[in-house]
């Protein structure tokens, strides 16, 4: 019932629309016409939960983009340790903008780097409990979101929506696990996830399909 047209990520303090991520757009057909339903939706993605919420808080004209500010610099300065961790387990925000009344139910995250799959969590979990997705409270009231490997293949993730209509937006984290846990512990999304150099050279971006 929609159309993924476009993301947003967030690399180091700058805000950026980005093609590095390959989007697979899967458009409903009517029966009797070549017209298409469609959607818009809004995906961003970085190592803090809060920074994507106050992202959305802005946008909707809850907070001053003084207090985006603040929060986005209480953001950066945290431990680098803890930021490390971080962005082995990316926040994602998906946000419904479309104009009608639909829902988003689904999207699958496919991994194209070798050598990575999606984990249930560190050590502790970290909050997954066992699970491939850690649902956010940031989250707009009434919206979940659940996870499964797609063919039980770990390098494919498919993350299931509920209440995500019009206006509603979800806040989860993902797990990102080295195969074999040799050289990186905590493997880096922007790298595996978005295909950017973070010291290891460029990698191949992951692709999005949504339903």
């Amino acid at each position: 019932m929609m159309k993924l047209l476009r993301y947003q990520r967030f690399f180091g303090n700058y805000r950026i629309v980005s093609a590095l991520l390959a989007l697979c757009m899967v458009a409903c057909l009517a029966n009797v016409s070549n017209a298409a339903i469609s959607g818009n939706y809004n995906v961003m993605i970085g190592e803090s939960a809060r920074y994507l919420d106050a992202i959305l808080r802005e946008q909707r004209g809850e907070i001053s983009a003084a207090e985006l500010y603040v929060i986005k610099y209480e953001e950066s300065c945290k431990n680098p340790s803890v930021r490390l961790q971080d962005r082995n387990r990316p926040a994602m925000l998906v946000q419904n903008t479309s104009n009608e009344q639909n829902s988003i139910t689904s999207f699958v995250i496919d991994i194209q780097q070798p050598g990575f799959e999606f984990g249930t969590g560190d050590a502790g979990n970290m909050g997954f409990n066992g699970q491939l997705v850690m649902f956010n409270p940031y989250s707009d009231a009434g919206v979940g979101v659940t996870a499964n490997y797609v063919n039980n293949d770990t390098t494919k993730l498919q993350l299931n929506f509920t209440g995500l209509s019009q206006g509603m937006a979800a806040i989860f984290r993902i797990d990102l696990d080295p195969i074999p846990m040799v050289n990186v512990v905590y493997p880096d999304y922007r790298g595996i996830l978005m295909g950017a150099n973070v010291g290891q050279g460029p990698t191949a971006p992951a692709l999005l399909s949504a339903t």
